[in-house]
């Protein structure tokens, strides 16, 4: 499943949907859940590469934060270190799975998908505005 910012999701499925990881385990249990809604091949390459984070880091998993800046920290982007990957695009790539399996685990994504789904002014605005486009109709300024 991608993730597609305009998919309306009510903010009582968004508070559902988010679990609040705070450890490394709790993401790879959180993938392992009927709560996940990711592919199970999403899902096999996430877990791949959690237990990665945590070989590298030469810690448990269940003894490191679940958090973004906590392992962007250890892993910075301007380093590389051949560990990491075969190639600076695979270590790139293996950097993204990682932080996309702690995004959707402390319910980050839920929470971006829920805002940007909001039904407010401007999202009536830009309905309408979309309508006079599609509509061939030129507008006039009066």
């Amino acid at each position: 499943m991608t993730y597609n910012p305009f998919e309306f999701i009510s903010q009582s499925d968004a508070a559902k949907a988010a679990p609040k990881a705070e450890t490394l385990e709790d993401v790879l249990n959180w993938l392992d859940s009927d709560g996940c809604d990711l592919a199970q091949t999403v899902r096999r390459t996430y877990s791949q590469a959690v237990k990665k984070a945590a070989r590298l880091l030469n810690r448990s998993a269940d003894r490191i934060p679940a958090s973004s800046m906590h392992f962007q920290s250890q892993f910075p982007n301007r380093n590389y270190d051949s560990s990491w990957g075969k190639t600076f695009s695979a270590a790139k790539r293996w950097k993204r799975n990682v932080s996309a399996a702690i995004n959707g685990a402390t319910g980050l994504i839920a929470e971006h998908r829920a805002r940007r789904s909001r039904q407010d002014s401007w999202s009536s605005l830009q309905h309408v505005l979309e309508e006079i486009f599609t509509s061939g109709i030129k507008p006039t300024l009066v």
